[in-house]
């Protein structure tokens, strides 16, 4: 049956956007089989209207009639002359419109922050007094200086705030009020005459080098001045909150046409865009390596809501489990919006691997639920274990199922990429499984605890030795980059190998030796070619051929070594019982065991779980260490039925 998540807290900041992060009941249990048992409201959470929203608005809204349709769109009242637009309150009026025939009221969606509720404004809606934030009476302005007579849509205005059931509506609507506008105007920040370090704006000087930059960049200039003030003026604009937020995601995304607004200045979506492509196919040529870090964060964000969308029109549609882990690092008030802010993106996909079709707010239930919910809900739906390859998570809620994410919480793969080193992921190279789909067992069956998932899986093997592991946290500060890999673990794991096994001697599993099962692991058996014809770049495995390269220039110190040893941060390399070779996570430890989980493209570490059960209940019962790379079954050699049992993750 649909996942439906009705909304009945009272939230604040953007509204139906970043709601207070209330003190959460969290759940005795979730059901697996998809029913929630929502959590009861405790007092705390039981906020007055005028708690969230001060001072007191004068307007009251009248309801819609058919909220699961309509919304409110902004009239501008007939202003004076320009020079005087700045400093007169607003005044405008909001007329109902229906979005199944609204081609007659053509309008524009504001995509913003809200910024600090405390700095309250007021403005006039149909001639009664109302308050928005500062940060938004400023996107206002703008709007009205470029064109008074557009409707403008703009949550804090056009959606009730105070009425729950409204709320919940135009939260399920926002797929098709970002993709019906005629354009979206991105509202990045406001500029000041004086330096200025506020989330929401930035010192105009700065703002007009950043601009004049990526403008520079998509004409597809040449650019081979690295820390000149152009490039050092983008790292400001890069710091705006708009860049950040998890809601702003879709906005960027869902409309047909995109203006960036930044105070007075203003630039076409796809000027951004075409900059970040000129910019990564420079970068990737090397006549233009040595660029800056804003530079990378700037084509890396603009990177990730440009392949998002093409994704989305692609005939394989939204894949959720890569929206979600794409998207982790955006912030959000309240940890739930990391799942509620990009339901959106789904809703629009023909595919049918979407979750989104049956998914809608509710505030009332916990972010753990809202997590468990939703990652059963992927898992089902797709039959793939995409969600169980995920990078390490710090600061994880210890509550949370072990194959549940904690989107929460910030991960390494973003660590890792905003020094821009190269995806250490190979997930889609591989099919452990041989191509077949996750098979789910009976969790009702026995008492197993609430919230396990009961999977089909082969055990390959127990790990025996694990070497130091690849975590130096303090290099990710250093700076130049090649810092980082100054105390790299590859020499000790090569010769915790050779202590092992002869370095001449055949692989167990396979063709091949030793020494080159160990140079696979270690480069994860793929290596990335530039591609100038597309400009992106092709992952691809490792041939036969470019074996006796690649172990020279693992060795070598020169910049594939640094490429090579960039994916083995935050792992541990390891030996099993019969001889294997893998690389896991730092976590991995002896005694843990290799499974194959059906669905799944990588190997899995599991962990086995001692709780009070009876001993045959509990000998599958596991909890998930993270994925890996294990030589010599990544191809589904091991996955046969004959060995597939049962397993019980928690």
């Amino acid at each position: 049956m649909p996942l439906t998540f009705p909304m009945n807290i009272l939230r604040q900041g953007r509204g139906v956007r970043d709601a207070r992060q209330f003190p959460h009941t969290e759940p005795k249990h979730v059901n697996i089989d998809g029913h929630l048992k929502p959590a009861p409201m405790a007092a705390s959470q039981q906020h007055s209207p005028e708690a969230l929203n001060p001072p007191i608005s004068s307007f009251q809204y009248p309801p819609l009639d058919d909220p699961t349709r309509q919304t409110r769109l902004i009239r501008f009242d007939p202003g004076d002359e320009s020079s005087q637009v700045d400093t007169r309150p607003i005044r405008c009026r909001l007329i109902v419109v229906n979005l199944d025939a609204c081609a007659s009221h053509e309008y524009h969606a504001l995509s913003y922050c809200w910024g600090d509720v405390t700095d309250a404004r007021p403005i006039h809606v149909n001639d009664n007094l109302h308050y928005i934030t500062s940060n938004l009476e400023a996107a206002l302005h703008r709007a009205i200086e470029i064109n008074r007579d557009r409707l403008i849509w703009a949550d804090a205005i056009c959606i009730n705030q105070r009425d729950l059931n409204e709320k919940a509506s135009q939260v399920d609507l926002m797929a098709s009020i970002f993709t019906m506008a005629s354009c979206c105007l991105i509202w990045l920040g406001d500029t000041t005459t004086e330096p200025d370090y506020s989330p929401n704006a930035i010192y105009e000087p700065d703002a007009k080098k950043a601009f004049s930059l990526i403008e520079s960049l998509a004409r597809d200039e040449h650019y081979t001045r690295p820390g000149n003030r152009e490039e050092g003026s983008l790292a400001p604009l890069m710091k705006l909150t708009w860049w950040h937020r998890i809601w702003t995601v879709q906005e960027a995304i869902l409309p047909p046409y995109c203006v960036a607004m930044c105070g007075s200045l203003t630039l076409p979506w796809a000027t951004f865009v075409q900059a970040s492509t000129n910019f990564r196919r420079h970068h990737y040529k090397m006549c233009c390596n040595r660029a800056v870090s804003s530079l990378k964060e700037f084509n890396n964000k603009i990177r990730e809501l440009e392949d998002t969308r093409r994704e989305m029109v692609s005939d394989s549609g939204t894949d959720m489990n890569r929206i979600f882990q794409e998207f982790q690092d955006r912030n959000s008030t309240d940890p739930r919006d990391k799942v509620f802010g990009l339901l959106a993106l789904g809703a629009t996909s023909s595919s049918s691997l979407t979750i989104a079709a049956g998914l809608s707010a509710d505030y009332s239930a916990s972010s753990s639920e809202i997590f468990i919910q939703t990652a059963l809900k992927l898992i089902r739906q797709t039959r793939v274990l995409d969600l169980l390859l995920r990078a390490r998570e710090y600061d994880r809620n210890p509550n949370l199922p072990s194959w549940v994410p904690d989107w929460r919480a910030k991960n390494d793969r973003h660590r890792i990429r905003e020094l821009s080193i190269s995806k250490w992921s190979c997930w889609d190279l591989h099919n452990v499984s041989g191509g077949r789909r996750t098979e789910f067992g009976d969790s009702n069956a026995i008492s197993f605890p609430a919230n396990t998932l009961v999977l089909a899986g082969v055990k390959v093997d127990t790990i025996a030795v694990v070497g130091y592991a690849c975590e130096d946290r303090e290099a990710f500060k250093a700076s130049p980059e090649s810092s980082i890999f100054m105390h790299f673990p590859d020499k000790q794991w090569r010769q915790l190998m050779e202590e092992t096994v002869p370095a001449d001697e055949n692989y167990p599993l396979g063709s091949g030796s030793y020494s080159e099962a160990l140079m696979r692991v270690l480069a994860l058996d793929y290596v990335e070619d530039y591609d100038g014809s597309e400009n992106r770049v092709i992952r691809r495995r490792i041939a036969p051929s470019e074996v006796a390269a690649c172990l020279r220039e693992i060795r070598s110190g020169n910049q594939r070594q640094t490429y090579f040893q960039s994916k083995m941060i935050n792992h541990r390399f390891f030996i099993t019982q019969s001889g294997l070779l893998g690389l896991g996570p730092v976590d991995v430890a002896k005694g843990d065991e290799v499974f194959i989980l059906l669905g799944g493209n990588m190997p899995f570490i599991l962990r086995k779980k001692n709780l009070p059960l009876d001993v045959s209940q509990a000998s599958n019962l596991h909890t998930l260490v993270g994925d890996a790379y294990v030589h010599g079954i990544m191809d589904g050699e091991y996955a046969d039925e004959t060995r597939k049992q049962w397993v019980h993750l928690v």
